[in-house]
């Protein structure tokens, strides 16, 4: 059995340690933790919440942020980490109805996400516990140079294609 707790500075230190180290996150996504959370687990409006087993050990991390829209709140789970020596062993799919819990409790109308295209595990994790795709979002890499400004054309500005 696990429990959802308000993540702790150690814990907190854990995952930024963890964020850090792990080649999967890339320096924007590093950056991007550090500008969303300037107090660390005491930011106003995030929800840093551990994951602990019965014998209180910090297994992972869930990080959720809520969103007003215009039919009620929700939840935004920004990162799910089950560190890597925890992996596969049942906690993410045992935190699911905790963290649906949660956001019931906050008041929150729905529970969103995003997931990598690649990482099956985690999508089968989300479609098993109710999780339905809203849209998908593609991407193509560019050729030029970051910050390389672009060839003037007779046609920019006039939104043709």
């Amino acid at each position: 059995m696990i429990d959802l707790q308000p993540c702790s500075t150690t814990d907190f230190t854990a995952y930024r340690d963890f964020v850090a180290s792990d080649e999967s996150v890339d320096r924007v996504a590093r950056q991007e933790t550090d500008r969303l959370l300037p107090d660390g687990p005491a930011t106003k409006n995030q929800h840093l919440l551990s994951i602990k087993t019965e014998s209180g050990i910090s297994v992972g991390l869930i990080w959720l942020t809520v969103i007003e829209r215009t039919n009620g709140a929700e939840a935004f789970i920004l990162d799910f980490v089950v560190f890597p020596k925890f992996r596969r062993r049942g906690f993410a799919r045992q935190a699911m109805p905790l963290v649906e819990k949660y956001t019931e409790n906050l008041g929150l109308t729905q529970i969103s996400l995003s997931v990598s295209a690649g990482n099956e595990q985690a999508r089968a994790l989300y479609a098993s516990t109710g999780f339905n795709p809203v849209f998908v979002r593609m991407t193509k890499a560019m050729k030029k140079e970051p910050n390389q400004a672009p060839e003037p054309t007779a046609a920019a500005g006039r939104g043709s294609s």
